[in-house]
């Protein structure tokens, strides 16, 4: 007889061993044995594996030599272990007859099965998936599957989705992500409300397992509570699976190889935890593909008092719900009618075989040919912009020709000095490279529409010593700790177009997440290449968001120089205003309570604008507390880089907010002068005072009380609307009165429709 399956029935155990069993190895069809084993076990629910993985080695058994002996082909052989423990070897006769029916199906999938066992394994996934918009911009989908003689994809589903944040599985009863295997929810242990999963340790395997593959992260973390007894017979492993049957251990910060009579089972965490404490497992080659990962737990003999908890695992890759568009496709092709490139889905796609088993679904793919189209919004006046298409007509004329109709292109300049000036025909740039950032000034907010090819998220950009001005690539936002990870070693300083900036050294960042569109100034000690991390990204590590509101300030122009302000003591909630020697306004950020340290753009001075600093100029920075109106000039003392203004320049103080100097008494200023309906005046008390401010018109007469009252040492500002009056010359005067003296202080105001 030419046999393919055989089953041998005992007791006891709830279980169904397959080969091999003689010592600790997997056999050669271990998908294939375990994916049947599952099938055979759909009714019952027995565990299924190897006999040393559930109970403990056998040699000579029945299994071994049904499914290695040269005397006849391979069969897959499986022992039930019938009945639980109460059971036992002889059960009840009352029982009998239950479990003869708890295994009927079990025979009945075998049955199923013998002609050809191969037929239990899903088709194989989908490959080399494209998406492609078309002329009327619908997308294209594409595939590629590996030959299957056995298992032949017959229909296709293909399905859509848009990425969404990476979130944290903290074990909530409700989300169903896991399937369990000796695995319970605990409400007693956890390190985040309210519950945690919990491996019983009295079973010889318990196995946490994702329902659904996802797309691998670079890097997995979970909190864990565990004491593991045996250092050499028990311990913790995350696996990796590109089917759910055969599985791979992953290497982690934590793990050391589980060794059993000189075979090596792979890494796992062992040992004693003390308490809650954060383990991490590296995917490395398998991030960005569809897997799926289990948690499992390995026992080679008396446990004692051991415990295992797991919560809080992830970042998990998130994705909005997954829509089927259609489940019936039976070509190596697609076309989605209803979206197109500005949709932004991203595609997937998943084999059926004439059984109706599913394969993998395939790695997600966006719509990045066509060509694609890319709208960047940018501000009135400068910005900093890239794009991560590589242009189909990339000359600088093409792609400003609606600005240049408009004339709202007023400059936009490259980090080498070559510029390009539409209003004198003047373009020492060439053409837009996809790997650079830019400077541009406009005269008005508006979109620039790019059309051209996406540029591989992981394209590498030459990064020449000093400054450079650099694209973004990758789809998703990036914290720049993760975005800029493979040039971290000569990395100096990081900064954005609001000034934001990440300084390595000092271990401070106030940068948002790094995102397409936008362009980076990035300072480095050496010429290096930046590889943008595409798949492991914002897995990799947690992204940090640290930007704080420019307080409604606007820069001047396109050029600043870093500052950071270290404080002796934490901040409370308020405002940091930098200004120059004739009093402008040149940069501003709003601090949050707790902070030590703050990072503000000190902007420099350009063509007309009267704002901003000088080279060489000093610093003059104040503070004003949320619930105060009072405003304190403050100390400041060089730690390290240049004490004044300098192009992209650096610079690190130490100041506290008690050291605030006394301030020259009632000099009134106002900006800005002149004005169209409101302008803003400033006036500084070196003692406690009060005052009066009153305007008046050209010939004397007086318009109104601007502000009176008692008043803080400090300085101060005042906003007065004037969209009432007529335009003309109006006088401000301030009357200071202290203990001793009164105090005027004259300022013209020159207001114009």
């Amino acid at each position: 007889h030419n046999f393919s399956i055989s089953i041998y029935f005992h007791a006891w155990g709830n279980i169904i061993l397959y080969p091999l069993g003689y010592n600790y190895v997997y056999p050669e069809d271990r998908s294939l044995l375990d994916a049947l084993g599952k099938r055979m076990a759909i009714e019952n629910q027995y565990q299924t594996g190897t006999g040393w993985e559930i109970i403990y080695p056998t040699n000579g058994d029945s299994d071994d030599w049904l499914y290695m002996s040269d005397e006849h082909n391979r069969i897959m052989a499986y022992t039930v272990e019938v009945g639980s423990r109460g059971d036992s070897f002889w059960p009840r006769p009352q029982r009998i007859e239950p479990l003869v029916e708890e295994n009927i199906e079990t025979c009945l999938a075998a049955a199923e099965y013998c002609d050809e066992p191969r037929r239990i394994l899903p088709p194989p996934q989908p490959v080399a998936v494209t998406a492609v918009t078309n002329d009327q911009d619908e997308a294209v989908i594409r595939w590629e599957v590996p030959d299957d003689e056995v298992n032949p994809a017959v229909d296709y589903k293909v399905r859509a989705s848009l990425p969404d944040e990476p979130y944290i599985d903290d074990a909530d009863e409700e989300q169903e992500i896991w399937e369990f295997e000796k695995t319970t929810f605990s409400w007693n242990q956890y390190h985040s409300e309210p519950t945690s999963y919990r491996m019983r340790t009295t079973e010889d395997m318990a196995v946490l397992i994702l329902i659904d593959e996802i797309q691998a992260p670079d890097t997995l973390w979970a909190w864990v509570n565990y004491r593991l007894s045996d250092l050499r017979n028990h311990g913790l492993a995350l696996e990796v699976s590109y089917d759910g049957f055969d599985w791979e251990p992953l290497h982690g910060r934590d793990t050391e190889d589980l060794v059993r009579n000189r075979i090596n089972l792979g890494p796992v965490i062992h040992g004693d935890s003390d308490g809650w404490e954060r383990a991490c497992w590296y995917l490395g080659e398998h991030a960005g593909e569809m897997v799926k990962l289990r948690f499992r737990y390995y026992k080679f003999g008396y446990t004692g008092n051991d415990i295992i908890y797991i919560d809080d695992i992830g970042p998990l890759p998130g994705w909005e719900d997954w829509e089927i568009l259609t489940d019936d496709v039976e070509d190596l092709l697609w076309v989605d009618e209803d979206h197109g490139i500005d949709d932004g889905l991203y595609y997937q796609v998943q084999a059926i075989d004439s059984d109706g088993d599913l394969s993998f679904w395939s790695d997600p793919t966006s719509v990045e040919l066509g060509p694609s189209t890319y709208i960047i919004d940018i501000q009135l006046g400068w910005s900093i912009i890239s794009s991560p298409l590589e242009l189909a007509e990339p000359a600088l004329e093409d792609v400003f020709l609606e600005f240049n109709a408009k004339q709202i292109l007023l400059l936009f300049k490259s980090d080498s000095g070559g510029f390009y000036f539409p209003s004198y025909e003047w373009n020492s740039i060439g053409d837009w490279n996809p790997l650079k950032g830019y400077q541009i000034k406009l005269a008005e907010s508006s979109e620039l529409v790019l059309r051209g090819h996406f540029l591989d998220e992981d394209t590498p950009i030459n990064i020449d010593e000093g400054w450079n001005l650099i694209s973004y690539l990758p789809a998703r936002r990036l914290s720049v700790e993760v975005a800029l990870h493979s040039i971290s070693d000569n990395l100096i300083l990081i900064k954005d177009g609001s000034g934001h900036f990440w300084l390595p050294s000092w271990d401070f960042s106030n940068m948002p997440p790094m995102q397409r569109g936008e362009g980076y100034f990035v300072n480095v000690e050496a010429r290096d290449t930046l590889i943008y991390p595409v798949e492991r990204g914002d897995f990799a590590l947690e992204p940090r968001d640290y930007s704080h509101d420019m307080a409604g300030f606007t820069p001047p122009g396109p050029d600043n120089h870093s500052l950071l302000l270290l404080f002796d003591e934490p901040l409370s909630e308020g405002v940091i205003s930098l200004v120059d020697d004739e009093d402008n306004l040149c940069g501003r950020i709003r601090a949050e309570t707790g902070q030590t340290a703050v990072g503000i753009a000190a902007w420099g001075e350009t063509g007309n604008d009267p704002r901003g600093y000088k080279h060489d100029e000093m610093f003059r920075v104040y503070w004003q507390a949320e619930d105060s109106n009072v405003e304190t000039a403050l100390e400041l003392s060089l730690t390290a880089g240049d004490p004044g203004y300098i192009k992209n320049g650096l610079t690190i103080m130490t100041t506290a907010i008690e050291s605030a100097v006394p301030l020259e008494h009632g000099v009134v200023s106002v900006y800005p002068n002149p004005f169209n309906s409101s302008t803003t005046l400033r006036f500084s008390l070196a003692t406690q005072s009060e005052i009066t401010l009153t305007l008046y018109d050209a010939n004397g007469r007086q318009i109104e009380e601007i502000a009176s009252g008692g008043y803080k040492s400090g300085m101060h500002r005042v906003v007065w609307n004037g969209t009432d009056l007529p335009s003309g010359l109006y006088l401000a005067r301030l009357a200071a009165k202290s203990e001793n003296s009164i105090k005027y202080s004259n300022v013209k105001l020159l207001l114009i429709r």
